[in-house]
């Protein structure tokens, strides 16, 4: 934890995170891709993974079908009764609804504001304890 001041905050001059690598270098990789396979080459990886497909290899097909047919949309089915008398909106019209839904934001934008000159004090992190060290003397 030498990066670290003892209240848990970076220390000075500490770079954190290299961060995202350029554009430039990641260009170079697919470039060196591109010229390490060739079209033919990657043709052959496209049949032995149609082969592997067909023998019922689960990677195989799903990695075909991903390039063929892109990856499914997530369709999710909620369970919800909106009929339901435990629901307060359910009998209200779109316009009613609208209304709620205006009311809500104009309730959340007059909530105050925080102060930008305030600055919230940082957190300070839990540290385990060491042990002292014990020196083991012969007999």
């Amino acid at each position: 934890m030498a990066d670290h001041n003892p209240d848990g905050t970076f220390a000075k001059g500490h770079g954190c995170s290299k961060g995202r690598p350029p554009v430039s270098r990641e260009r170079a990789y697919q470039k060196a891709f591109h010229d390490a396979v060739t079209i033919d080459e990657w043709k052959k990886v496209i049949r032995q993974a149609l082969k592997d497909a067909q023998k019922g290899n689960a990677a195989a097909r799903k990695w075909l079908s991903g390039y063929l047919c892109g990856l499914p949309a997530q369709n999710i089915k909620a369970e919800v009764d909106v009929t339901s008398t435990d629901n307060p909106y359910a009998e209200l019209s779109d316009e009613e609804l609208l209304k709620v839904a205006q009311n809500l934001v104009t309730d959340l934008t007059d909530l105050p504001k925080e102060d930008p000159k305030k600055k919230s004090k940082p957190r300070k992190r839990a540290t385990a304890k060491k042990k002292p060290a014990t020196r083991r003397t012969k007999k």
